[in-house]
Protein backbone atom coordinates (compact mmCIF):
# COMPACT_ATOMS: atom_id res chain seq x y z
CA UNK A 1 0.00 0.00 0.00
CA UNK A 2 3.05 2.19 0.89
CA UNK A 3 4.46 2.10 -2.41
CA UNK A 4 0.86 2.51 -3.90
CA UNK A 5 -0.09 5.71 -1.79
CA UNK A 6 3.32 7.17 -3.10
CA UNK A 7 2.62 6.59 -6.66
CA UNK A 8 -0.88 8.41 -6.62
CA UNK A 9 0.51 11.46 -4.52
CA UNK A 10 2.90 11.66 -6.93
CA UNK A 11 0.04 12.18 -9.88
CA UNK A 12 -1.64 14.12 -7.73
CA UNK A 13 -4.36 11.64 -7.60
CA UNK A 14 -5.95 11.72 -3.91
CA UNK A 15 -8.25 9.71 -4.64
CA UNK A 16 -6.49 6.44 -5.42
CA UNK A 17 -3.99 7.68 -2.64
CA UNK A 18 -7.26 7.45 -0.30
CA UNK A 19 -8.70 4.24 -2.14
CA UNK A 20 -5.61 2.47 -1.19
CA UNK A 21 -5.65 4.31 1.96
CA UNK A 22 -8.74 2.42 2.78
CA UNK A 23 -7.55 -0.71 1.79
CA UNK A 24 -5.54 -0.80 5.38
CA UNK A 25 -9.09 -0.48 7.23
CA UNK A 26 -9.57 -4.09 8.03
CA UNK A 27 -5.94 -4.91 8.90
CA UNK A 28 -5.49 -2.44 11.22
CA UNK A 29 -8.77 -3.55 12.85
CA UNK A 30 -7.40 -7.01 13.20
CA UNK A 31 -4.32 -5.72 14.44
CA UNK A 32 -5.79 -3.56 17.02
CA UNK A 33 -8.40 -6.21 17.99
CA UNK A 34 -6.03 -9.61 18.03
CA UNK A 35 -2.63 -7.95 19.12
CA UNK A 36 -1.37 -6.31 22.40
CA UNK A 37 0.92 -3.96 21.11
CA UNK A 38 2.25 -3.08 24.95
CA UNK A 39 3.73 -6.24 25.46
CA UNK A 40 5.41 -7.35 29.10
CA UNK A 41 8.43 -8.65 26.81
CA UNK A 42 10.37 -5.04 25.70
CA UNK A 43 11.55 -6.20 22.57
CA UNK A 44 7.93 -7.25 21.37
CA UNK A 45 6.58 -4.46 22.53
CA UNK A 46 9.32 -2.22 20.59
CA UNK A 47 9.02 -4.41 17.31
CA UNK A 48 4.84 -3.88 17.70
CA UNK A 49 5.24 0.19 18.13
CA UNK A 50 7.29 0.29 14.76
CA UNK A 51 4.54 -2.10 13.06
CA UNK A 52 2.67 1.05 14.35
CA UNK A 53 4.88 3.83 12.98
CA UNK A 54 4.68 2.15 9.79
CA UNK A 55 1.09 2.53 9.64
CA UNK A 56 1.71 6.08 10.45
CA UNK A 57 4.23 6.65 8.04
CA UNK A 58 1.72 5.47 4.97
CA UNK A 59 -0.99 8.29 6.41
CA UNK A 60 1.15 10.90 6.76
CA UNK A 61 1.73 12.36 3.12
CA UNK A 62 -1.82 12.04 3.03
CA UNK A 63 -2.88 13.80 6.37
CA UNK A 64 -1.79 15.09 9.47
CA UNK A 65 -4.48 13.18 12.10
CA UNK A 66 -2.63 14.81 14.91
CA UNK A 67 -4.75 17.75 13.92
CA UNK A 68 -7.85 15.84 14.85
CA UNK A 69 -7.42 14.79 17.93
CA UNK A 70 -8.89 16.54 20.71
CA UNK A 71 -7.21 19.29 22.04
CA UNK A 72 -6.96 20.14 26.30
CA UNK A 73 -8.61 23.42 25.89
Amino acid sequence: VESQVAAALAADDYAAALAALADLRAPIDAFFADVLVMDEDEAVRVNRLRLLNRFVGVFTDVADFGKMAKGGK
